[in-house]
């Protein structure tokens, strides 16, 4: 709960956002003091292909409550040099849980409070105004719309004052054919068509970014509603569902407590340990909740995951990082088959996408390590599931095609090499997860013998081996197991730094061996097959602790590299360029955890990190997403939060650590 004093200082509740989702890839977005600060804040941005095709249409209303000659405006909304109305000052408090809530005190005593809710499986929000105290009065909403792609901005014209309709209860607006039409069901109202624009709306973390940031609404009319204690409640529905159109205003508050109830039911399925204090045990069980905000349908019948909240979608590498912590560590076994079986679908050439285009456009293929996470995420499945036939029938020969374009060379140069590690990388091209590109400059290139991508390939040769000797194919087993040894001699001859205390970034670029202190050699030491004795996977994560850790993830760079950017901020290319070159990856938190568990032992020293690691998380991150662990961090302190807000390796990898430790458990 944000209390008044929260809620009033607006440096503090303009930064903090909040989020709702649909399980198809559609939501709706904003901050807590309402002033919209982004192009993905709005009330309604639906999917029109889920998860992907995402669209904006209702960024929110003017809202005012008129008691006696006065009108009171609520809502929040920037211009250059301004911010008008300033609804903040009326905020009582914010809670986020188990859905967006505020609440409102008026001049006269009266509180009104707002929840906001979406629909789950379709692109429809909920919205309830109930008046809790005092006489209440006359309720005043105006729309602000525009009719966009989620990723740009609008200008006036006179195309988007088109396709506007007001009938009985329902307004609906469709300026163009290219989204299906909007419609705002509602109670009996007032209805005065008075319509004009609202110009140069200012989107501030825009700005900040480099970015277009002023944006026009269309405003068509003005709804005025009875809020008083004899109709103390006024509901809207706001969809782009043709069966929505036919709904009733009135069924409102049931559709959210109900949905509210769904929710509570998930989340009475998560139990945590006692063990942990008190702030930590209610954080983790809303975090497993929200494990579901990027889980999301592809299609009808099988689900995905998206790698973040606003902007991403469905990313390979992150889907397969994520898995585990998202699926599998919440009981939810069936929906981690269905995203294999979804990835498993497009494998070509021996890769798995990089990336679904938001447009529908045909799938990336520009990765080497994702296809790796791919094969460590069947691994995690079948340990849960191992009687499951599909692993037999269709990903095990899958698998062996996979390595086998490996072996003999696949897209951008990836290839076995005559030493038994892999190669990765053409002029011009960004594979692995340090994937940064501005034009044609890629700042993280890593061409050559990458560190992680051949931690990667030898688990991988260890779990295909694992496979074939459990479902009796000899020859895949000899292969396999000969692979892997050859990889795990040439790993140790050429990674591990003699003059220092880790291991090579890459081997084998074209500018020689990179020494470069990054976070990717943990995964030596936290992937489930490892080539490296005991000794020198605790060297290797004292290297990263000393050089890298912090309670919120791992720099991307060493502090005393001359390349080092402590913060991340400035103009797209100054962002891009920076970003792999000191920012805290949240995600990391979790390998550097499983590696020192790998390295130093499970044992009761290592559930004390585990639990002070949790507690420092919770207690002393930046939470610029409410409820969600950031993409990145300033790599000094305090650490502040940036990038996606809502990142769903970041998230996923926490709960995954907090499951196999025993903090976590599913009933």
């Amino acid at each position: 709960m944000y209390d008044r004093n929260f809620c009033r200082d607006t440096a503090r509740s303009t930064r903090a956002e909040w989020l709702e989702t649909n399980e198809i890839g559609g939501y709706a977005s904003g901050t807590v003091s309402g002033v919209p600060t982004r192009r993905y804040h709005a009330l309604l941005i639906a999917s029109l292909k889920p998860p992907t095709e995402r669209v904006v249409s209702l960024v929110g209303f003017i809202e005012g409550l008129r008691q006696g000659d006065s009108v009171t405006e609520f809502c929040a909304y920037a211009y250059p040099d301004s911010i008008h109305p300033r609804g903040f000052d009326r905020l009582e408090r914010f809670e986020g849980d188990p859905v967006p809530t505020w609440r409102y005190r008026f001049p006269d005593g009266s509180l009104v409070q707002k929840r906001i809710v979406m629909s789950t499986d379709d692109n429809t929000t909920f919205l309830e105004y109930r008046l809790l105290e005092g006489d209440g009065g006359q309720l005043r909403l105006r729309p602000r719309l525009v009719w966009r792609d989620y990723h740009s901005l609008q200008r006036a014209s006179v195309e988007k004052e088109r396709g506007f309709k007001a009938e009985g209860t329902r307004i609906t607006y469709q300026p163009d054919g290219s989204i299906p039409p909007l419609v705002i069901v509602h109670p009996e109202a007032e209805r005065v068509d008075e319509a004009y624009w609202f110009y140069t709306t200012r989107l501030g973390v825009e700005q900040e970014r480099g970015l277009d940031h002023d944006e026009d609404h269309w405003s068509p009319c003005e709804l005025r509603f009875v809020l008083t204690p004899d109709s103390p409640v006024v509901g809207l529905i706001a969809s782009h569902e043709a069966s929505r159109a036919n709904g009733s205003a009135a069924e409102v508050s049931a559709m959210i407590d109900a949905e509210i109830d769904r929710r509570a039911q998930r989340s009475g399925r998560v139990d945590i340990s006692d063990e942990l204090e008190p702030n930590t045990t209610a954080t983790l069980k809303r975090w497993a909740h929200r494990a579901w905000d990027f889980l999301a349908r592809r299609g009808d019948d099988r689900w995905t995951t998206l790698a973040g909240y606003p902007w991403f979608t469905d990313w390979g590498r992150d889907t397969m990082i994520s898995l585990p912590g998202l699926t599998l560590a919440l009981g939810e076994t069936e929906i981690a088959r269905q995203i294999i079986a979804c990835y498993a679908d497009h494998v070509s050439e021996g890769m798995i996408p990089n990336r679904f285009p938001d447009q529908g456009e045909q799938p990336e293929y520009n990765n080497v390590d994702g296809t790796l996470w791919f094969v460590e995420a069947i691994r995690a499945y079948a340990a849960v599931a191992p009687d499951d036939p599909i692993i037999r029938d269709s990903w095990f020969p899958m698998l062996r095609e996979i390595l086998d374009w490996h072996r003999r060379g696949t897209r951008y140069g990836i290839h076995v090499a005559a030493d038994g590690l892999l190669y990765a990388g053409e002029e011009g091209t960004q594979l692995t997860w340090m994937d940064a590109k501005i034009g044609d400059w890629v700042p993280t290139p890593r061409r050559g013998k990458p560190v992680e991508v051949n931690a990667l390939w030898y688990n991988a040769l260890r779990i295909v081996e694992s496979f074939a000797t459990q479902f009796g194919d000899d020859d895949t087993t000899k292969r396999c197991a000969s692979d892997a040894d050859k990889a795990r001699f040439s790993f140790r001859s050429r990674f591990v730094n003699r003059t220092g205390a880790g291991l090579y970034d890459v081997v084998d670029s074209p500018n020689g061996d990179d020494p470069t202190v990054r976070p990717n050699q943990i995964f030596a030491v936290s992937l489930y097959h490892r080539m490296l004795d005991a000794e020198t996977q605790r060297r290797i994560v004292e290297q990263v602790d000393y050089h890298l850790y912090t309670p919120f993830g791992l720099r991307s760079l060493a502090r005393n590299h001359p390349d080092y950017h402590a913060t991340y901020g400035g103009s797209p290319v100054e962002r891009d360029g920076g970003y792999h070159q000191g920012p805290v990856w949240g995600w990391l938190w979790g390998p550097y955890m499983t590696a020192y568990r790998n390295a130093f032992g499970q044992d009761e020293n290592y559930r004390r990190k585990v639990s002070e690691g949790l507690s420092l998380l919770v207690n002393h991150r930046d939470e610029r997403g409410i409820e969600g662990i950031s993409e990145i961090y300033d790599g000094r302190a305090p650490h502040a939060a940036h990038g996606c807000p809502w990142q769903a390796w970041s998230l996923a990898e926490a709960l995954r650590v907090a499951s196999e430790e025993g903090f976590l458990t599913v009933t």
